[in-house]
């Protein structure tokens, strides 16, 4: 697990009370296998999970899944805790490339 924050902005990493892979975000990674966009996690579906939106004061997120043979392994998170907003196509490719990637390493050992 890696995580990088901004100044000022509370880690979410060790956060073992957030039960991440039971939300109904990461069951829809499991299903589906896309990148889920959010750009306002408090009405998008499929609901973010209530801690992210209370305690982190996460506005949007994306995920996006790291796969390795044809199962969920992990994914990465972009999370935006200033405002709403709606993510651009541009950032939107470049993190589903970032979880390429690393699907790659994994699979490379």
């Amino acid at each position: 697990m890696a995580e990088s924050t901004a100044p000022g902005v509370k880690p979410i990493a060790q956060d073992t009370s957030l039960d991440q892979r039971n939300a109904p975000t990461a069951q829809w990674l499991m299903r589906t296998h896309e990148v889920l966009v959010q750009d306002d996690c408090a009405v998008d579906e499929p609901p973010a999970p209530p801690a992210l939106l209370e305690v982190y004061r996460v506005k949007a997120q994306m995920l996006a899944p790291v796969i390795r043979e044809g199962a969920l392994v992990g994914w990465i998170s972009v999370h935006e805790v200033r405002s709403v907003r709606t993510w651009s196509a541009e950032e939107v490719s470049q993190l589903a490339s970032a979880a390429s990637r690393v699907a790659e390493m994994l699979a490379a050992g």
